[in-house]
C-alpha cells in the first residue's frame, strides 16, 4: 500500500511515520508539507490513500481532495482534523472522504480506519 500524508504540522507528520514504521512496516509512505509537492507526487506516482489535514495554509483539505478525485478517482481520501462535530462529517461525506478526528481519535486507531479503507 503507497500512502501520501499532507499536513501544515511537521510533528504530526513525524507522528504518523514513527506509527507507520513501527505497526505497518510494508506501507510505502510520503510526507508533505506543501500541497504542490503533494499534486506532483499524485500525478507521478498515484497513491492507494491521502491523508489530509482538512485546515491548511492557502489550500484547505477541501480544495486538495476534490483535485485528488478529480485526477485519479481511485485513491481514497482522508481528513485528518482536529475539527470535532457533525458537520465536518457532512463536509467529508460531500467530498466523498472519510473523516477521523485527531482530538478524539488515536493515532493508532486513525491508522487502522486508513489500512482498512483501503482494503476495501
Amino acid at each position: 500500500m503507497k500512502l501520501y500524508l499532507l499536513d501544515d504540522d511537521i510533528i504530526e507528520l513525524a507522528l504518523w511515520a514513527e506509527l507507520i514504521r513501527t505497526s505497518h512496516p510494508e506501507i510505502e509512505y510520503q510526507l508533505f508539507t506543501d500541497c504542490c509537492l503533494l499534486q506532483a507526487a499524485v500525478i507521478k506516482n498515484p497513491p492507494d490513500a491521502c491523508v489530509l489535514d482538512l485546515i491548511m495554509p492557502f489550500h484547505p483539505g477541501t480544495e486538495i481532495c476534490k483535485w485528488i478525485t478529480e485526477h485519479h478517482t481511485s485513491v481514497k481520501v482522508f481528513f485528518n482534523t482536529a475539527l470535532d462535530g457533525d458537520e465536518y462529517h457532512v463536509l467529508a461525506d460531500s467530498c466523498n472522504a472519510t473523516y477521523m478526528c485527531k482530538t478524539t481519535m488515536e493515532f493508532s486507531e486513525r491508522l487502522e480506519v486508513v489500512v482498512n479503507g483501503c482494503k476495501s
